[in-house]
Parts: C-alpha cells; sequence; structure tokens
C-alpha cells in the first residue's frame, strides 16, 4: 500500500515539473527498486543517496 502512495506522490510531482529531495528511507528504497522515479530526484539536492 505504501509503494501506491509514494508512486502516486511521483508522478503528482513528475507531472508538474517539480522535483523532490528524499529524506525518507521508504521512499529511498522505494526509487531505488523503482528507477523509472529516479527522474524525479532533485539532482542539485537529493537527499538521501542510495546504498547502491
Amino acid at each position: 500500500m505504501s509503494g501506491e502512495l509514494i508512486a502516486g506522490a511521483l508522478e503528482d510531482v513528475a507531472d508538474s515539473g517539480r522535483r523532490v529531495t528524499i529524506i525518507c528511507p521508504v521512499v529511498r528504497s522505494f526509487i531505488d527498486e523503482h528507477p523509472e522515479y529516479a527522474g524525479v530526484v532533485d539532482p542539485e539536492r537529493p537527499g538521501i543517496r542510495s546504498r547502491r
């Protein structure tokens, strides 16, 4: 269920042209597992970085 919520939020951000700074380890893990959302992360302020 949290995955659906995160995906929806990231899709809304992408649709608006904005970027996110990741401060939640759960969101970081989600993006690691779903690299199609990596483009939503602000490259200048990515927040928590991937362990990969």
